[in-house]
């Protein structure tokens, strides 16, 4: 099997790091990069066989696809490599939520197979960039959906830390996973809307606060009625893996939520710090989660007929930091 994965970050290198012995893995970045081993913290390596660039990568024609890659990036180099991508290739979206799969070129979309995974299967971070990355947070289960036929049991086989797999028959119930859209974006909103946190640094999870808490469980809550509206026009039943399911938020209270997430244990001295508005501005939470995770949301609802309240409040003021037609990428979704 050849696995190639794109993009280099802390999922990356986790992909990079876990796979089987008998695999032969390449690396697509934005340079050439010298990289002969990548580490983890589980005592678990694996050799890089070749580094290619986006600019000079003539072929894809790879068993896997793995694209690791925050939204914002993933949707351009999708669109600019699509060509070089054979059609036998499963393409990989990690992680599969908040729309990523309508971001995709629409030819993809419909010709390769497509395996689309609930997040993150670890939780990782990066110690020595190329070198090693500490795994501290292992999930026991895992949510994932394949589209056009794609073998899901193979890539397993390949990657067998993701243990217990819940294998889902519609798509849908992976892409309408919320989760950062409505997590970071209430944060967010609560950090530099309702208050100005610009400069200072603050735990991110640890300090979520009441107002953010009800802005989550806001959100959660509209993305349910979307996903209730969904299965009412189709006639069908959605299986989503919501996030009150996932925080072990029993009752969607303000107390409730904001302790699970306070003790969540993957989320443990994450500090996050935003200078200016600028700075703010070039964050990938903002642009992938404020912007591309919420306008998935807003355009579901439109076409389902869901009334939203909170989505399009944090939305308009995402819009206002970073100015919509900058993130070309919004032009990219195609709900069908």
């Amino acid at each position: 099997m050849r696995v190639l994965v794109m993009g280099l970050g802390s999922i990356g290198h986790t992909y990079v790091s876990n796979a089987s012995n008998d695999v032969v893995i390449d690396v697509l970045t934005s340079s050439n990069l010298k990289i002969e081993k990548i580490t983890n913290s589980n005592g678990k390596s694996h050799l890089i066989n070749e580094c290619y660039c986006y600019e000079t990568i003539e072929k894809i024609d790879h068993d896997y696809l793995i694209i690791t890659l925050p939204f914002r990036y993933k949707a351009k180099r999708l669109e600019q490599i699509k060509d070089l991508i054979s059609k036998d290739t499963t393409i990989v979206i990690v992680p599969g939520n908040q729309g990523a799969f309508y971001y995709m070129p629409k030819e993809l979309q419909k010709s390769n197979p497509i395996i689309l995974t609930e997040r993150v299967l670890q939780i990782a971070r990066i110690e020595k960039k190329y070198e090693l990355v500490h795994i501290f947070g292992t999930r026991k289960d895992m949510n994932v959906a394949a589209l056009n036929g794609a073998n899901i049991e193979n890539f397993i086989n390949i990657y067998p830390m993701y243990g217990d797999v819940k294998i889902h028959l519609n798509h849908l119930d992976i892409s309408l996973i919320s989760s950062n859209a409505s997590l970071h974006t209430s944060r967010l909103y609560d950090l530099y809307h309702i208050h100005n946190n610009y400069g200072k640094e603050v735990l991110f999870y640890e300090e979520f606060t009441d107002v953010a808490a009800k802005l989550f469980v806001d959100l959660e809550l509209e993305v349910l009625e979307i996903v209730k509206a969904i299965e009412l026009k189709k006639e069908i039943k959605l299986d989503v893996y919501n996030m009150f399911i996932h925080f072990g938020i029993d009752e969607p209270l303000i107390e409730n939520s904001k302790k699970q997430i306070n003790n969540f244990h993957g989320f443990q001295g994450i500090t996050f710090l935003a200078k200016d508005q600028d700075d703010l501005a070039n964050n990938r939470y903002m642009v992938d989660d404020c912007i591309l995770g919420i306008y998935f949301y807003i355009q579901l609802a439109k076409q389902y007929g869901v009334e939203l309240k909170v989505f399009p409040k944090i939305y308009k003021w995402a819009t206002n930091v970073i100015h919509k037609d900058k993130v070309l990428e919004l032009d990219l979704l195609n709900i069908n």
